[in-house]
């Protein structure tokens, strides 16, 4: 659907592309710049999971033709007794994906932010046609575009893909896996410096767990208290998962809240 329109924070054009892997296909749209492996032009969002911007470009186009104040602007010039019924009608509209390919002009993705250029004349016409009960005119004039900006958050999936995983702003819920690793990680690391006893291998006997594990979860008591209380607030970003807390390899506060994207 956003073939031709949708565009890296570097502006190289991203082609819709796929794999396939263990019998599944997986598609997505990978920057030009990897394409031809032109190191020094790739920016931080290479691919994106086709699904996932699609979804998420439809909902904001979708958006537009359902706000009443966009609508009685690109009606101005009509009579207000016509634009209250074009009103009550275009909640009957329910935007193919052709009709939001159209009315998007370009889409540029960051890694924390996306751009939606598109066409307010061709989203009157869209009204107007379903309005007047006829075929939407082949030849549109277009003279202007407006843009939309939306704060999102992009994380790198298992499959190597870039995802969309929501608003920037939104509050995220509690992950309680990492929650009950950071506790873990306190209460043996307490344990461990008091006791002459308590030994590793007496912690992993008793939690039935290898000391490889024990050695990943004891690194979470060194953790920076800013990605501590994210955590146990539930605002952390989404891609921080148990492995990517375990991936820091630095007792630097500031380095590993870099690392985690943490502000």
């Amino acid at each position: 659907m956003l073939a031709g329109k949708i565009f890296d924070d570097k502006d190289n054009y991203m082609s819709p592309s796929h794999s396939n892997k263990k019998g599944k296909r997986y598609r997505y749209y990978l920057s030009q710049a990897v394409i031809r492996q032109e190191k020094q032009k790739i920016g931080e969002v290479t691919k994106i999971a086709v699904g996932e911007i699609e979804r998420f470009v439809s909902e904001i186009i979708k958006g537009i033709f359902e706000n009443v104040e966009t609508i009685q602007n690109l009606l101005k010039d009509l009579p207000l007794t016509t634009q209250k019924e074009i009103l009550k009608k275009s909640k009957e509209i329910n935007p193919t994906p052709q009709i939001i390919r159209d009315t998007i002009s370009r889409i540029k993705l960051f890694k924390e932010k996306v751009e939606i250029a598109f066409y307010p004349e061709y989203i009157k016409e869209v009204l107007l046609s379903h309005y007047e009960s006829r075929k939407l005119r082949p030849e549109i004039k277009i003279q202007t575009e407006e843009a939309i900006v939306k704060d999102i958050r992009v994380a790198v999936v298992d499959n190597g893909s870039k995802i969309i995983i929501g608003a920037g702003d939104e509050k995220q819920e509690q992950n309680e896996q990492l929650i009950k690793a950071i506790l873990r990680a306190y209460k043996w690391n307490k344990k461990l410096k008091k006791s002459t006893v308590f030994s590793r291998s007496i912690v992993c006997e008793e939690e039935n767990i290898g000391e490889r594990y024990m050695d990943k979860i004891l690194k979470l008591a060194y953790l920076s208290p800013k990605i501590i209380q994210s955590i146990l607030n539930g605002t952390q970003p989404r891609d921080i998962t148990f492995q990517r807390l375990t991936e820091i390899n630095t007792t630097d506060w500031s380095e590993q809240e870099r690392f985690l994207n943490i502000k």
